[in-house]
């Protein structure tokens, strides 16, 4: 306690006197004590607060990463999911479209059948009256031939010929 009532010239002296690097005297402890004090000072003022802001983000950090593992398997089942949905659902519309296509080609080759069953119906019923049409014709025409037929006979015998009213309307 004598070294702090000293005047500075004295000690000037006492301490240009001593030649070391470190003075061992009581400014050692007292400078000792400043250290402490200032190390407990700022551990109380600066870093506790700055360790539980620290340790605060550090937590908020680890349960955003958490959060997002859990988020990340989750969207990874839901692909998965998805994907088998999708794969399900693209059989069934292969499927579904399969046998729309089946149906389709069923109908047209039902309908192309029921057309070519009227056709044939439509054609055999032309046909039979065509061939009506021809057995007449052929009758009408043998007649005409038997007809002519007397005439030119009466013709040649030189009888005298009267055509008949049908024979005049279609050849006058």
């Amino acid at each position: 306690m004598s070294i702090l009532l000293l005047s500075t010239e004295s000690m000037f002296f006492i301490t240009e006197g001593t030649g070391g690097l470190f003075d061992f005297n009581a400014t050692l402890p007292l400078m000792a004590i400043q250290f402490m004090l200032l190390n407990v000072g700022l551990t109380f003022i600066f870093y506790k607060p700055l360790l539980e802001v620290i340790e605060r983000r550090e937590a908020f950090i680890r349960s955003n990463l958490a959060l997002t593992c859990f988020y990340q398997k989750k969207s990874d089942w839901l692909y998965s999911q998805s994907e088998e949905q999708l794969k399900i659902a693209r059989v069934a519309a292969q499927s579904l479209i399969a046998q729309s296509e089946k149906e389709a080609n069923d109908i047209a080759t039902t309908e192309v059948k029921t057309c070519l069953a009227r056709t044939q119906i439509i054609l055999n019923r032309k046909e039979a009256r065509l061939a009506d049409r021809i057995y007449t014709a052929l009758d009408n025409i043998e007649s005409l031939r038997d007809r002519f037929g007397k005439l030119v006979e009466q013709k040649l015998l030189g009888k005298k010929i009267e055509l008949d009213i049908w024979c005049k309307r279609r050849y006058e």
